[in-house]
């Protein structure tokens, strides 16, 4: 979500570069390459499906030139996390030079995920990536406190432009507050950052988290709660949900309702909120109606 962010709120546009040839990769790869077609959607990615020497295949590139470091760490974290499961390659070619990030082709799930479903997925992931801790030490991760601060800079935006109730914007106040007080003593871990239900896809009968550009340095049960923020899965939060995180159940669910503001910002930045059915205080508000995890 912060590249999303950054990506966004920025008043410097990145320049583009040209548009990728993957047919020019064989040579690197020393395979055939076969069946290309482009894949849609993705926010800083270029993605093509193809077949390579006869293996299914999912390429993907990026479109500014800022966003080749990221895709780097992206193959290293997908790598880590799945390495027993996808073949997963990392090059650089092309001109101008470009990196390309390749990996087994995925599916999409069969069924509708549960919570019990993400929590698994995200231990699947957690695991490996605390046991690959030393070779993704070099990385440079943004720390959770990056999104408290995110978080105070939606909130003076969205509040400066009438976006939102002045008891919404208390409570969100008093909540950056408390997350900014318990932080240092919450532990870290590699959060995917993204977790939405497009980033999801399936492999076999085992699930797999994609796109990991937005990975950070966030706190337990933060994954889980970022996609329990996406609207289809609304109901498992007005049922109730038991506790993620290290925090206390007020700042559980104002962990949510901070996803929630960073969303709406992003929202308001690209314009997409004109075409939303609820307004960033409506959405916020159905957050502090919502019961307080057990």
């Amino acid at each position: 979500m912060l590249s999303k962010l950054a990506r966004f709120s920025s008043t410097t546009p990145s320049s583009a570069l040209p548009e990728p040839q993957p047919l020019n990769l064989p040579p690197q790869l020393d395979v055939s390459l076969a069946g290309l077609s482009r894949v849609t959607g993705g926010t800083l990615g270029v993605g093509f499906t193809a077949h390579l020497g006869g293996r299914a295949v999912f390429l993907k590139t990026h479109s500014t030139p800022e966003g080749g470091e990221l895709l780097r760490r992206e193959a290293s974290l997908l790598a880590a996390a799945y390495g027993d499961l996808l073949a997963v390659q990392s090059i650089v070619c092309g001109c101008p030079a470009r990196r390309w990030l390749i990996c087994d082709q995925l599916q999409e799930p069969g069924e509708r995920l549960l919570l019990s479903d993400i929590q698994r997925l995200v231990a699947a992931y957690h695991g490996p990536l605390a046991q690959a801790g030393a070779s993704l030490s070099s990385e440079s991760f943004v720390d959770f406190a990056a999104l408290i601060s995110a978080g105070q800079a939606a909130l003076d935006l969205l509040a400066d432009r009438s976006l939102l109730s002045s008891e919404r914007t208390h409570w969100l106040a008093d909540i950056l507050g408390g997350l900014g007080e318990a932080a240092p003593r919450l532990n870290r871990l590699i959060c995917h950052g993204d977790l939405g239900p497009r980033n999801i896809l399936q492999a076999g009968t085992r699930s797999v988290a994609i796109d990991w550009e937005d990975a950070f340095l966030g706190i337990r049960g933060y994954d889980e709660l970022y996609w329990l923020s996406f609207l289809e899965n609304a109901p498992l939060l007005r049922n109730g949900w038991r506790r993620l995180t290290d925090l206390s159940p007020e700042l559980e669910r104002g962990l949510l309702g901070l996803i929630v503001l960073l969303k709406s910002r992003i929202a308001v930045d690209s314009g997409a909120h004109r075409n939303h059915r609820l307004s960033p205080d409506q959405r916020l508000g159905e957050i502090v109606g919502l019961p307080l995890p057990a």
